[in-house]
């Protein structure tokens, strides 16, 4: 399904032919950095930030009350008090839920519904009656501006009738209306690997235009990126890369994670005719596992790096073979998830550490938060 022929069409993602970029300026000079296979006896000299408080009683800092998470059904509001970290009064039910800087709140209640505030929303796929038993809502992501919804839709048999309508689809609350701009495909309908792809989740352009989608396929995490009114039955191919992140000015994407060859690596893709790639960094220089990488607002490159069962926080200079600076202290345990604020201050963290799901918060000046809920079995977490 595609969008109203009478529809506003909205601006599409530059694809003219550009030159190869050049080098970005990188913002603060960087004079020393963090080299990960120097002797410890080398690193007193790093310009990384002091620790601080990591636990509960740590002083608050101010994105913590922008985190909404989801726990035991209900989606809430995390709350710093005396004794430590702990959640406010419910604001919806169910564990899939997104929250727009105006406050309405996407959720995916406990029947299945995908509900905006305290309506149901029953345009296509669904309708007055739901969705089809076979089909089901998965990853919400809103809009910079709160106009439109991007939501998953999977199918317990993709082979099924409707499989047709697995993706990515697009709501616009202003108009009531929705379209498809994403569909999976699978063994069967396509010959390659590479294009078996299923949607995972959605990223924003900063400009409302565009989404960044990480799909999952038998050879690994791949990026496809599309304008918001892209016709569905219009084949866009992939990005060999596991998760990309927008640039400030929505016209390149930040990519990292694990790439073709196995290794991470840290690039720029820009949106012209070519897809130019720029490499920052990789794996076999760096000795870095490296993701969610993403553009701070000073032109640097800053990304989770992981070594040997712990994590920082490093930033880079957006040119090729730039040195990474280390801006936080190592946290243990596995990265589950990772997601940026819309300021590009701060990110949030999922770990996995001994059968234990812990919330962290790092900002780019190297404070460290565990955020983590008293008592809370977190089922997911997400900036406002």
């Amino acid at each position: 399904m595609t969008a109203a022929s009478t529809a506003t069409q909205a601006p599409t993602v530059t694809r003219t032919a550009s030159p190869a970029p050049q080098p970005e300026s990188p913002g603060e000079a960087v004079e020393t950095f963090f080299d990960p296979n120097a002797p410890a006896a080398d690193q007193d000299a790093l310009p990384v930030a002091p620790a601080g408080d990591t636990g509960p009683s740590g002083p608050t800092i101010p994105e913590q009350n922008t985190v909404i998470v989801s726990y035991a059904g209900q989606v809430v509001p995390i709350l710093t008090v005396p004794d430590g970290i702990n959640t406010g009064p419910a604001i919806a039910e169910g564990d899939i839920f997104a929250v727009n800087d105006s406050g309405q709140i996407a959720a995916v209640d406990r029947g299945g519904e995908l509900r905006i505030d305290a309506s149901t929303v029953t345009v296509s796929p669904a309708s007055e009656f739901g969705l089809h038993p076979n089909l089901n809502y998965g990853d919400l992501a809103w809009s910079p501006n709160g106009h439109y919804l991007a939501f998953r839709v999977d199918a317990d048999d993709p082979q099924d009738f409707n499989g047709i309508d697995t993706g990515i689809w697009i709501y616009e609350t202003a108009t009531n209306r929705s379209w498809q701009v994403f569909r999976n495909t699978y063994a069967g309908q396509v010959t390659q690997q590479h294009e078996q792809r299923r949607a995972l989740s959605v990223t924003w352009a900063p400009n409302n235009t565009a989404l960044a989608i990480t799909v999952a396929t038998p050879v690994g995490q791949r990026i496809v990126f599309l304008p918001v009114e892209h016709n569905v039955n219009e084949w866009v191919d992939s990005l060999p890369h596991a998760d990309a992140t927008w640039t400030t000015d929505s016209t390149g994407l930040i990519v990292s994670g694990t790439t073709e060859n196995g290794q991470a690596a840290v690039g720029r893709v820009n949106l012209d005719a070519f897809w130019t790639y720029t490499k920052y960094l990789d794996q076999a220089t760096t000795g870095l596992t490296m993701q969610a990488a993403t553009q701070l607002n000073d032109r640097r490159i800053a990304f989770l790096g992981a070594d040997a069962g712990s994590f920082a926080l490093y930033a880079t200079a957006a040119i090729s073979n730039s040195q990474p600076t280390r801006l936080s202290q190592p946290i243990t345990g596995q990265i589950i998830a990772a997601e940026w604020n819309s300021e590009r201050t701060a990110v949030l963290i999922t770990t996995q550490t001994d059968n234990q799901q812990l919330l962290w918060i790092i900002r780019i000046d190297g404070t460290v938060r565990n955020t983590t809920p008293n008592d809370a079995a977190l089922s997911d977490a997400h900036w406002r």
